[in-house]
């Protein structure tokens, strides 16, 4: 699964970025309540997916990754 960590590094960059833009710009919104949780929990998905492949506790990331996607479902019914 580790093909390029880097391309994980960078959408997890711009999944962060996203999020926060919508919370800074969009305060009013309804969209505000879901979508950034959501986008941050992609985005720390894709970062546990890069330090798999970049660092020396590949257990302990795959784990973390695991335990963060499991959340994703619980999101979801937040709608």
């Amino acid at each position: 699964m580790c093909f390029t960590p880097i391309v994980s590094l960078s959408t997890a960059i711009v999944e962060f970025v996203v999020a926060t833009a919508i919370l800074v710009f969009c305060r009013k919104s309804l969209i505000n309540k879901f979508f950034p949780l959501f986008i941050y929990i992609l985005g720390f998905y894709q970062f546990t997916e890069f330090m798999l492949c970049t660092s020396n506790y590949p257990f302990f990331w795959a784990k973390m990754g695991f335990i963060t996607y499991s959340f994703l479902p619980a999101v979801g019914l937040l709608i």
